[in-house]
């Protein structure tokens, strides 16, 4: 899944610092990281405080993510 790799670039891409993100969002730093990481699946409440966090919208979240797992197959010859 893309979701960790997605959230990454836009944290990168806003500058935003992991551990004022976490304190933003509403999670620990901890459960940020294993989310960025991929160790843990956000739930959909953490997905919603996390894209109103960057002042995204849901759908353009998901379709970055979508386009993202889309350049995965292609590299993967799928």
């Amino acid at each position: 899944m893309c979701f960790n790799l997605v959230l990454h670039q836009l944290l990168q891409k806003k500058n935003y610092p992991i551990a004022r993100f976490a304190r933003d969002v509403g999670i620990t730093r901890s459960h940020l990281y294993r989310l960025l990481n991929g160790v843990n699946s956000p739930t959909l409440e953490t997905v919603k405080l996390i894209v109103d966090t960057l002042d995204i919208s849901l759908t353009e979240f998901i379709s970055l993510i979508e386009k993202c797992e889309q350049l995965n197959k292609k590299s993967k010859g799928a």
